[in-house]
Formats: C-alpha cells, structure tokens, sequence
C-alpha cells in the first residue's frame, strides 16, 4: 500500500519500478525533511494546500475564522474579566467603608450614657449610612455575578465548545494525515533502500538449490523493534 501511494499507482512494470525506485526514494526523504519542519496545524494545511490544490483548502478556511473568532471571544471574555476586577476592587472599598461606619457607631454608643433626640439621630443616621451601603454591596454583587455568568457562557457556552469542537478536528484529521504521510515516506525510504542491499528470497533456490544458503540466512538473521 505505501508503494502504490509512493509510486502513484497499483501496478508497474518491472522495469519502470527498477529505474524509478531511487527517484521515489529521494522524494519521500523530501516529504519527511518537509514535515519535519512543520510545527503547526496552520502549516500543514498550507503545506497540503501548495502539494495538492484546493482540497485543503476549505479546511484552512475554516480553521482560521474560527480561530480568529475564538480570540475575539476571549479579547472580550478578558474585558469582562477587568470589569469584574474593577468591581472587586470597589467592593472592597464598599466594605471598608462599612466596617468604619460600623466601628464610629459602636463608638459613638458607647460614649453616650445619657441619650438624647440628638444621639438617636446620629445613631439613626449610621444605621442609614449602613443600610445604603449594604445595598450598594448587594448591587455589585449582583453585578458580579452577571458578567460572571456572561463570561462563562462566552467561553464555555454550547457554541464556543461547537467552534473548539470544530478546531480539534481539523486538527486530528491534519495530524492523521501528517502521520500518514510520515508512515509512507518511512516505509519506503527505509524499506526499497534496505531492499536493495540484500538479495530477495524468490530467488535463492535458483542459486543454491540446496537451500543451505537460505538457512544459514535464516539462523543468523537478527530481528528487532525501533521507535518511528
């Protein structure tokens, strides 16, 4: 199968394998120094897009719209991330401001020991004070909360996880296919060459029909994995 990729075609004569095999060689050590230098998805679409035409191109398309969509989204998920900053850092202002109108109310009754219409007043006028700035907390919590929700659904929402779902598949079916082309340059380059430096079994019983030979061959022949 990887012959027929290399070669471009099921069947050959014997003759036109023997004075093309090395040429095929050379092409598939090509496509692997190719390949080696690309270290992105983007430049494998391009690199297929250059070897063969339009068929790729659809895919490129679509994996830069929708990259390009996914940074505007997160370009806006992080701006809502800066509101709910800033309303942080208020909220903290909103607490302190509490606990110093809290700490000149438990000040202000524990000095007075005879009470009068004026003391009631102030002390009425900081449980006002507190009253509104509890709202005030409520609302940026409230507030909060919101963006939070908003931020959520922009980058974990149904649509943002169609459109990664989208990505990731452009992506393994770009990686299956450098893959492929890996497996084929591989077996070629490693196979036809190795092929060439050793004599092909068909035809050693025509030159020692004992068969001594093929099992002298056979007995020392070593055999061994090795990672691609």
């Amino acid at each position: 199968e990887h012959l027929a990729t290399s070669f471009g075609t099921r069947q050959i004569p014997a003759s036109e394998f023997g004075a093309r095999w090395k040429e095929v060689v050379a092409e598939q050590q090509l496509i692997l120094s190719e390949l080696e230098s690309i270290t992105s998805p983007r430049e494998f679409l391009n690199h297929m897009i250059s070897k063969k035409g339009p068929l790729w191109k659809q895919s490129l398309e679509t994996y830069n719209a929708t990259k390009d969509f996914l940074k505007e989204r997160r370009k806006h998920g992080m701006e809502l991330q800066g509101q709910v900053d800033q309303l942080y850092l208020k909220l903290k202002e909103v607490k302190q401001s509490i606990d110093s109108v809290q700490l000149k109310k438990g000040d202000h009754f524990r000095s007075v020991t005879d009470w009068s219409s004026e003391d009631y007043a102030q002390r009425e006028q900081f449980t006002t004070q507190i009253s509104a700035l509890l709202d005030i907390r409520r609302e940026i919590l409230g507030a909060i909360r919101t963006i939070k929700a908003k931020r959520f659904e922009l980058e974990r929402g149904e649509q943002t996880s169609e459109l990664r779902k989208t990505i990731d598949e452009i992506e393994v079916r770009t990686l299956a296919e450098r893959l492929q082309l890996m497996r084929v340059a591989i077996l070629t380059t490693s196979g036809l060459q190795h092929t060439d430096h050793r004599p092909s079994a068909w035809w050693l019983p025509m030159v020692d029909p004992t068969g001594a030979w093929f099992n002298r061959i056979a007995e020392t022949t070593e055999i061994y994995t090795q990672p691609l």
